[in-house]
């Protein structure tokens, strides 16, 4: 996938983070997020990272193989994939 560039040329790279949710809250979801984001932007600098919202605002917990489809439809329009620490253990996270 060819990255795109903003009005001023910079770069811009469309970011999926793969990470565990259950069981943390949503104030520690996103801390991990912004440390990833914090990092992309360190090892990549002069990329613009658009961030998607990989989190399921009303996941199907009666459907979870729909929950992951939903999060591999996201997925495939990412230039990059993150997976946060711990992602091996998280069901939602492997395939």
């Amino acid at each position: 996938m060819e990255l795109r560039r903003n009005d001023k040329g910079q770069l811009i790279a469309r970011a999926f983070i793969s990470q565990p949710m259950t069981g943390y809250s949503d104030e520690t979801i996103e801390l991990v997020r912004a440390t990833i984001v914090q990092r992309l932007e360190k090892d990549f600098s002069g990329v613009e990272f658009q961030i998607i919202d990989s989190i399921l605002k009303d996941p199907d917990d009666e459907r979870p193989i729909f929950n992951l489809g939903r999060s591999l439809a996201m997925m495939s329009e990412a230039d990059i994939v993150v997976f946060a620490p711990g992602y091996e253990k998280s069901r939602g996270c492997v395939v």
